[in-house]
């Protein structure tokens, strides 16, 4: 739908222009809002995996910093 539709829809339900950009405007925050839970939660499983070679204690470092650099690069997403 175009933005010009939306206008016209909105104007049909009685909003002006004005209501309906500040509609559009709380719509997108609640989006990023959103989209900034969603990279956390990812983040999280991320850093609760178990380690597979906890019985190597070189191995789990690695593993452990894997899971930090790839927690970490979800959370920095844009």
């Amino acid at each position: 739908m175009t933005r010009d539709e939306v206008y016209q829809h909105a104007k049909e339900l009685g909003f002006t222009k004005e209501e309906t950009v500040l509609m559009e405007d709380a719509m997108r925050i609640g989006y990023e809002i959103g989209r900034k839970f969603e990279r956390e939660a990812c983040a999280r499983v991320c850093e609760s995996l178990s380690c597979e070679w906890g019985h190597q204690p070189n191995i789990l470092q690695a593993e452990q910093a894997t899971m930090r650099e790839c927690a970490a690069a979800i959370r920095n997403r844009a």
